[in-house]
């Protein structure tokens, strides 16, 4: 194989996949205490909630071509559906700023525990100075990308310079493993554990159908579930500085992710580009400093848990309209599935199984924190 051939193979592979990839990793680090999560349970609802949601939600955006608000307005007319119905683009946009400020508290403090790690911060300076600090760096590294676009070699010089720090003899760090306890949390019990599966998917955020506007065809799931079995086999065998930093790429990556619907949207109101991420980036800071400010780490970690009790009602309407009030051709043609069977077996899990799954451990988890 050539390496041009290689190269015109590999990079649509890299620009869909990492960046999804990179946005369940987060997920899971904001959602789940790691190690003390229920794993196969967590699998389970990623596969028969997440995977079907996240098509779910793809297909509303290949079906209408335009970002969430104009896409919504115009699903809703075809489908002589009620009004009502398009507060689900209000409500995955809200999700989406939410997740994004989350996300770079998540960045700001893998980056805090790496500074600690190699070195003590400058006089002055305090670790949570610093946390908030590198928060915005990550927040706005997220948007730069957005201005241009980044070469794929770039992502992997983070790699080879963390490959060098693993060969180095370094001091041994005492940071606790990114899957350990990102943020302080609980143990999820089975149930639970189903229902963030259904929504480390990242759906009900517009990410999907933002990208079904851009990206003619998804990256293929099996593709999709070695990629990430890849990704977390090789964090825990990264020492925890490693994970760490690769935690913090990640997170550059899924900001950029999350405020695609934010900035399609903000275009179509007639921004420039510039100016859409101007004023995206404002009300993005000013969250992530009052959850900085307001909050202490296990408040953030009950926000997250805030952050998945919402993407899960949006999920609930998402299924109920795809699977119930949009017409059954329509969903057919902007799926593209390879097979009847594969559709059909699609159809069941979004009517039935995934919106179950979702109220079931909803409910399992809201009765948890009551009795608590």
């Amino acid at each position: 194989m050539s390496a041009d051939l290689a190269s015109r193979l590999a990079v649509p592979v890299v620009e869909r996949g990492v960046p999804v990839l990179a946005l369940i990793w987060v997920l899971m680090a904001l959602f789940t205490p790691g190690t003390q999560a229920a794993l196969l349970p967590v699998l389970a609802g990623m596969l028969l909630a997440a995977w079907p949601l996240s098509l779910a939600e793809r297909a509303l955006g290949a079906r209408v071509q335009k970002p969430l608000l104009t896409g919504m307005q115009v699903l809703t007319r075809e489908a002589d559906a009620a009004r009502a119905w398009r507060v689900l683009s209000w409500s995955s946009l809200g999700a989406s700023l939410l997740a994004t400020a989350l996300v770079a508290l998540l960045g700001g403090w893998l980056l805090t525990r790496v500074w600690l790690a190699l070195g003590e911060l400058p006089a002055g300076i305090s670790e949570e100075a610093a946390w908030s600090a590198l928060s915005v760096l990550v927040l706005g590294a997220g948007v730069l990308r957005h201005l241009a676009r980044v070469p794929v070699v770039f992502w992997l010089l983070p790699v080879a310079a963390l490959l060098v720090t693993a060969l180095l003899p370094w001091p041994q760090w005492q940071l606790r493993p990114v899957f350990t306890a990102v943020l302080p949390g609980v143990a999820l019990t089975p149930d639970a554990a189903l229902w963030f599966g259904a929504v480390l998917g990242g759906g009900g955020l517009g990410v999907y159908w933002q990208r079904a506007t851009q990206v003619p065809e998804a990256l293929p799931l099996p593709a999709r579930v070695l990629g990430l079995a890849l990704m977390l086999s090789l964090l825990f065998l990264l020492t925890p500085l490693m994970a760490a930093l690769l935690g913090a790429m990640a997170a550059v990556l899924a900001i950029t992710l999350l405020l695609q619907p934010a900035r399609a949207a903000a275009e179509a109101a007639g921004l420039e580009t510039v100016q859409a991420l101007a004023v995206i980036l404002l009300p993005s800071l000013l969250l992530v400093e009052v959850i900085w400010y307001f909050l202490d780490p296990h408040a953030i970690t009950v926000l997250a848990r805030g952050l998945a009790l919402w993407m899960s009602a949006n999920l609930l309407v998402l299924a109920i309209y795809v699977g119930w009030v949009m017409k059954i051709s329509h969903v057919r043609k902007a799926l593209k599935l390879p097979s009847e069977g594969l559709y059909n077996g699609w159809r069941i899990l979004v009517r039935w199984v995934a919106p179950l799954l979702l109220l079931t451990g909803c409910g399992f988890w809201l009765q948890s924190l009551v009795t608590a």
